[in-house]
């Protein structure tokens, strides 16, 4: 993961005008003709070759001038990349050669909307996979289409409401920050029960601490929000401001690296209590901005890829393939890899190529398993929505020694959802607006 990620609630704003992207799907207009020069980007298409075997068209909608998102492409261009060199997949005893049809959104809302009608009307694509920056946009036109659309973005009104057939969030973006604090609490009481949290001062930080809050106290916390000045670099005043309040732990939260230069600022004014971030954000991007002294003793969630020797299989496979093919590991984002994980089991399980049978499947407490961990799918009552939209996954935890992750803990996919299920019945939904304060470039690792 890249040094831009944090808080997994800090995604890119959604590229919408006018509020669309607000509006209930029934609401949204269509746009049915493409443009012209709109075409898959020229790094990726994967065309089967000399082969018999059927084609599993995949589109992939994003924008590939932001780091995470580009990382996003080829960890799923090399898992298909990996399944063709192995036969294809097996569905319903025929194989399939996976193809993925790429577009670059150029963070463009209309580049964005005509590349899915292009994937939909002109590729016959009946599966995309989504950053989700514009997906507002154009989910009327997948719906309707039954198009079943997998998207980073995970905010319920756009992506995971009841009226929605073909929509579904397989990274556990809404769980992992939540259940990564209840661990927290549960193990680590005293800490918790003085937490203070940096901000940015601007919109997306205020809206942002309002969802954190939420979060903590639904493990019964109110943890204390400092707010420094959004576009500075010199951060000693909160150093000294954190110092004195001498909190059990501290955390940054802006979804880039400022989060860093708080970290750095805290510790260099002679903060040495815990450090506790909730999300996934790697060792080696916080080593970019924040001495390793100061990282000693950090504890934040882990994806099970950013361990030397990974904990589970899926993890050291993809690894070793990613070395294979680029030459070394240098902790790329891996979400993407979760689309692709969950839809090869859906469609193995469902045999079949037939949407409505995949999302039957997925939509009935699909269990499956990735590079960054296991997975199972699970409803939002609390958004009314009793089909199994969203995900949650097994989570790690980590803690920094010695400038290396070392696994601190694992937290097992029924242990997560206590947590996630208290944090639902207690805190208020998601709020319906655009994830705030982050360029197109920037995806985060956790939130609330």
């Amino acid at each position: 993961m890249k040094i831009k990620l944090l808080l997994l609630v800090l995604l890119s704003l959604l590229l919408t005008t006018g509020g669309a992207c607000m509006k209930s799907v029934s609401s949204l207009t269509p746009v049915p003709t493409p443009v012209p020069d709109t075409q898959p980007s020229a790094s990726s298409t994967l065309q089967p070759e000399g082969t018999t075997a059927k084609s599993l068209k995949i589109g992939v909608v994003l924008y590939e001038g932001g780091g995470v998102q580009l990382d996003m492409l080829r960890s799923v261009q090399l898992m298909a990349e990996t399944d063709n060199q192995n036969g294809g997949l097996d569905i319903g005893g025929e194989k399939y050669k996976v193809e993925i049809l790429p577009y670059d959104t150029n963070g463009i809302q209309a580049t964005e909307v005509a590349a899915v009608n292009r994937l939909i009307f002109e590729d016959k694509v009946k599966y995309i996979m989504s950053d989700g920056l514009g997906i507002g946009s154009w989910l009327a036109v997948s719906e309707a289409n039954k198009v079943l659309v997998g998207s980073l973005v995970p905010v319920p009104q756009l992506t995971l409401m009841p009226n929605l057939q073909y929509s579904f969030h397989p990274f556990s973006q809404n769980s992992l920050g939540s259940v990564v604090i209840g661990w927290f609490c549960k193990n680590y009481p005293d800490l918790a029960k003085n937490y203070v949290l940096a901000l940015p001062d601007n919109q997306g930080g205020r809206m942002v601490s309002g969802m954190i809050e939420a979060g903590w106290k639904a493990f019964g916390v109110t943890p204390m929000m400092e707010f420094y000045p959004a576009s500075a670099t010199d951060l000693s005043s909160l150093g000294t401001k954190i110092k004195t309040l001498n909190p059990g732990a501290f955390g940054a939260a802006a979804g880039g690296a400022s989060d860093g230069l708080a970290i750095k600022a805290v510790w260099q004014a002679g903060y040495r209590g815990q450090i506790f971030v909730n999300t996934g954000v790697t060792a080696l991007s916080l080593s970019q901005t924040v001495p390793p002294e100061a990282l000693d003793g950090l504890i934040n969630a882990a994806w099970a890829t950013e361990f030397d020797t990974p904990p589970t299989q899926a993890a050291q496979e993809f690894k070793d393939a990613w070395i294979a093919k680029y030459g070394k590991w240098e902790s790329p984002e891996v979400v993407g890899t979760c689309y692709y994980a969950c839809m090869k089991t859906a469609l193995k399980q469902a045999k079949s190529v037939d949407t409505d049978k995949v999302a039957e499947v997925i939509f009935n407490g699909l269990k499956y398993e990735g590079p960054t961990g296991f997975f199972q799918m699970v409803s939002r009552p609390d958004i009314g929505n009793d089909r199994t939209v969203d995900s949650i996954t097994a989570a790690y935890v980590k803690q920094i020694k010695g400038g290396k992750p070392t696994l601190l803990a694992t937290i097992g996919i029924d242990e997560g959802m206590t947590y996630f299920q208290q944090m639902l019945t207690s805190a208020p939904p998601m709020p319906a607006g655009p994830p705030p304060d982050s360029a197109p470039g920037g995806t985060p690792s956790g939130s609330p």
